[in-house]
């Protein structure tokens, strides 16, 4: 269902969807930091594309047995609407950032495929 696309960032893997509506991201850095920075800089990196960005869900998930942040973002880049919908991770061997991202207008279409591929995280410690 989800098909990997070549990104020359190596801790960066991008996804595209069968339909090629919904596209996911997968950020993996071996910095450690606490989960709030992790939270202010995915604000921050969507608001330098979409600068009225709005977080429309934040709440703490156990994900196959791993405590993960859900995030929920709403925005406007070039004038389309988009919804950025990622689980968040945060410990001894870094951090991890697990994004789904589609138009506004599909969001309801493809939600339960983007939950389905947020919630195969696995979290190893």
């Amino acid at each position: 269902m989800w098909k990997e696309k070549k990104s020359e960032d190596p801790s960066k893997t991008t996804l595209s969807h069968k339909d090629g509506d919904v596209y996911a991201m997968i950020i993996f850095e071996r910095t450690e930091m606490d989960l709030e920075d992790i939270k202010n800089i995915a604000i921050n990196n969507a608001k330098a594309v979409a600068p009225d960005i709005k977080v429309t869900l934040e709440e703490e998930r156990i994900v196959n047995g791993g405590n993960i942040f859900c995030m929920k973002m709403e925005g406007t880049i070039q004038s389309i609407n988009f919804i950025y919908y990622g689980y968040y991770y945060a410990g001894e061997a870094g951090t991890l950032q697990l994004l789904t991202y589609t138009f506004t207008n599909l969001f309801h279409e493809y939600e339960s495929d983007m939950t389905d591929f947020l919630n195969g995280l696995s979290i190893k410690e």
